[in-house]
């Protein structure tokens, strides 16, 4: 992978964790397991007070999960293209100011 080139994967997520933060929220984040051509994506958020929050069955941002989970089977993908072992599991965190974090896990995926 070559650094910098993911950079319009990683624009798409966080305009994506932006549109389905909470107004409440100061941090957001989506807990994704991917595999080839899946993926599972939850997200909880953090108020003022830091606490975790999650979304009520009700408010589940689906739309918003299927389309991370594509662009991050689409980044696992490229992440593994020269032959490196591929992650399955990541956690990407926003906040408010659109600072992020993305942490990968390589443990395998349990299919």
């Amino acid at each position: 992978m070559i650094p910098g080139q993911d950079t319009d994967l990683y624009q798409r997520i966080g305009e994506l964790l932006a549109a389905v933060m909470p107004a409440r929220a100061q941090r957001i984040s989506a807990l994704a397991t991917v595999g080839d051509d899946w993926s599972e994506v939850s997200f909880e958020f953090a108020g003022e007070d830091g606490k975790p929050a999650h979304f009520g069955f009700d408010e589940h941002p689906a739309q918003a999960a299927g389309d991370i989970g594509e662009a991050l089977i689409e980044l696992r993908k490229r992440m593994s293209a020269d032959g490196s072992a591929p992650w399955g599991h990541c956690r990407f965190d926003m906040d408010r100011g659109g600072k992020f974090d993305l942490d990968f896990d390589y443990t395998p995926v349990e299919v």
